[in-house]
């Protein structure tokens, strides 16, 4: 992974089986960049879809310094 890896074409963040297990895939690449050393942030402009699951991720990486950018209202209300 590079340190400018970027995941685009993603328009929900499930945990849930079904939705292919997105948190799970993003939870291990925060991982793996906050692990380095690297600043991270995340650009939600294209996610229109959040269950709880993401929205605790969402805010363990806040709690680590991770920047969320983007993000449209309705998924701000949501980590409110």
């Amino acid at each position: 992974m590079s340190d400018s890896t970027r995941y685009s074409g993603w328009r929900g963040l499930s945990g849930s089986e079904d939705k292919s297990g997105c948190v799970a895939e993003l939870r291990q690449s925060c991982e793996e960049v906050l692990f380095r050393g690297i600043a991270l942030a995340l650009d939600l402009a294209g996610v229109s879809f959040i269950d709880r699951d993401g929205i605790a991720l969402l805010h363990a990486q806040q709690d680590r310094d991770v920047v969320l950018r983007n993000a449209s209202s309705f998924i701000d209300d949501l980590r409110r």
